[in-house]
């Protein structure tokens, strides 16, 4: 080991800074740390009236995989539709299911 690093020599060492330049970078930095503490938060606008949140962001709700054969899924999809309009979908179709099975 001895013979590696004499072959090495002394690695330079970059300047020290002059204070002048030290008091420069810490007034820069102050400077960055008063703008970031007096920085707006941006607060979130309230919605609109007659807006409902969805079910994909309604921590009631969570996305389930499940596996159905694509005939049966297509028929149902269709029959629900037609029985009840396009405002429900699958999903609704599927909570109406586990409800009744549950007994809830």
């Amino acid at each position: 080991m001895k013979g590696i690093t004499a072959s090495l020599g002394a690695v330079p060492m970059p300047p020290r800074q002059s204070e002048p330049e030290t008091a420069q970078l810490e007034d820069v930095i102050a400077t960055l740390q008063q703008q970031t503490r007096k920085a707006p938060t941006k607060k979130p606008q309230p919605k609109a009236a007659g807006t409902t949140r969805g079910k994909s962001s309604n921590p009631d709700y969570e996305p389930v995989k499940v596996l159905v054969r694509s005939e049966y899924r297509i028929k149902a999809s269709r029959k629900w539709e037609d029985e009840h309009g396009r405002s429900k979908d699958f999903s609704d179709l599927i909570e109406h299911l586990l409800t009744k099975y549950i007994g809830a």
